[in-house]
């Protein structure tokens, strides 16, 4: 698994998935889609960044909660909600033109 990630441009998973996998690794994550959850997922997606060093993005989603992201152009990682700016953002960064708006940085 951390070949896997280490090797990928971007790594999308709903919540029960990165659950699992960070679970693989040791670390605790909630199972709750919601926005009190966002701080924690962080947390174990930091964790997971730091243990696995990805080569590209890793996107978290939470259902209409929104994202958590992490960029690895930067480093930053970002809770993105589900606004109607928010989902044209989100297509524009699936397609590879990351906008910096509607992003805000989550400190872990």
């Amino acid at each position: 698994m951390r070949a896997l990630l280490a090797n990928s441009d971007l790594a999308i998973a709903n919540l029960a998935e990165f659950r699992e996998l960070v679970a693989a690794f040791g670390f605790d994550c909630p199972s709750e889609e919601h926005f009190t959850s966002v701080a924690r997922i962080a947390e174990a997606l930091r964790r997971l960044v730091q243990f696995v060093e990805p080569r590209g993005d890793v996107i978290v989603t939470m259902g209409e909660s929104g994202q958590v992201i992490y960029d690895a152009a930067d480093g930053a990682i970002f809770h993105m909600g589900l606004t109607r700016e928010g989902q044209a953002i989100c297509r524009s960064y699936l397609s590879g033109g990351k906008n910096q708006r509607n992003r805000r940085r989550l400190r872990c």
